[in-house]
């Protein structure tokens, strides 16, 4: 009997581990993006990226559909169109206790599907995000003067997000919500006074024609902000 029930765990496990063999990316891809940086339309879902250079490489059309980015270095990548479902693009650990959070300054992520991806202090800013569907994601990041024109954020957690200067035009912000305390990682500092608003800064961003009808813009720095009517908020 033991050595049935031995055997059948010998079973699962080797199931398991295959598996998760079919799953991982393949090594042969992940090493010629690491070279050339040139990987358009490749195939790398899981993929280990963790503090990859990838300046100005060319992903645009891949699938990196639950691949682990934190730390990489992504400045001015072409994501177009990329499958980044349920990615992580968050931080690593460095010496010194220090941390290298995930870089996609000046990216372009136009049309790209980031539904669940994890960016909590990811850098975004001046990021081509135009049309980008950012559903469910955690977008605790810095969105500095980025163009997220018709992104859907339905849904996203931006508690403490920077989207000083951002263009928001045509976005879905309904219904977004905040991030709850207990939920914060440690490494995150957000501003405890938005609670469970939005993001902590709206300063300079384009909200014309924005739905905010439904998002709680209590405390959250709004100065010279472009309101949905086209005002200028003072």
């Amino acid at each position: 009997m033991k050595l049935q029930i031995l055997a059948t765990g010998a079973v699962l496990l080797s199931a398991i581990a295959s598996a998760n063999s079919a799953n991982a990316a393949d090594p042969v891809i992940v090493n010629r993006l690491l070279t050339t940086k040139q990987c358009i339309g490749c195939i790398l879902p899981n993929a280990d990226l963790r503090g990859a250079n990838l300046r100005g490489a060319n992903l645009s059309g891949a699938d990196l559909s639950l691949a682990d980015l934190g730390g990489a270095d992504l400045t001015g990548a072409d994501l177009t169109g990329a499958n980044l479902e349920g990615a992580l693009l968050t931080c690593i650990d460095q010496p010194n206790n220090k941390q290298k959070c995930a870089d996609l300054t000046k990216a372009n992520l136009r049309d790209a599907n980031l539904t669940r991806a994890n960016l909590i202090n990811a850098n975004l800013s001046q990021a081509n995000l135009r049309n980008a569907k950012l559903t469910l994601a955690h977008l605790s990041s810095f969105f500095i003067r980025a163009d997220l024109r018709n992104a859907d954020l339905s849904g996203a957690q931006m508690a403490g997000a920077d989207l000083d200067g951002a263009d928001l035009r045509g976005a879905n912000m309904n219904p977004a919500i905040g991030l709850d305390q207990q939920q914060v990682p440690t490494n995150l500092t957000i501003n405890k006074s938005t609670g469970s608003a939005l993001p902590a800064n709206l300063s300079r961003a384009n909200l014309r024609g924005v739905d905010v009808s439904k998002v709680d813009l209590t405390n959250v720095k709004m100065e010279r902000t472009i309101m949905p009517d086209g005002k200028v908020r003072r």
